[in-house]
């Protein structure tokens, strides 16, 4: 199943409807500053992160992390990415799922990390076992 098979598969299972947007992620300084939503970064097909929040404002500091610019108190996963398996993120893209309500932001989050499995979300990272 790919990407957006499994996203359309989440939002029927949980009853919930979103509009789904792709782009590149180095063109994320031009989604609107207003929405918010779940955000998904992909590399070569592998889902790198799940998260929620306002989509632009996350962005620019994933865009730091998926450059290596890190800091010690950002999430080991991003950090053990850095290590073992980053490249430039130019070629990224990001999907990003406009929702409203609070519930409906943490159900899609969280069963998008399930499901997906990203390597950079602490919560993959941890049930996983990586050290770093």
């Amino acid at each position: 199943m790919n990407i957006d098979e499994t996203i359309q598969d989440v939002l029927k299972f949980l009853g919930i409807e979103a509009e789904i947007i792709t782009k590149q992620f180095k063109y994320y300084k031009d989604i609107h500053k207003e929405l918010n939503g779940i955000y998904i970064l992909i590399q070569d097909d592998k889902v790198m992160y799940v998260g929620k929040g306002q989509i632009k404002k996350r962005q620019s500091t994933h865009w730091k992390k998926a450059n290596g610019i890190l800091k010690p108190k950002d999430p080991v996963g991003w950090h053990w990415l850095k290590k073992n398996v980053m490249t430039i993120p130019k070629d990224w893209n990001i999907k990003y799922l406009i929702l409203h309500k609070q519930t409906e932001l943490s159900a899609v989050e969280g069963c998008l990390i399930h499901k997906f499995q990203p390597l950079a979300n602490n919560e993959t990272f941890i049930d996983e076992g990586r050290t770093i």
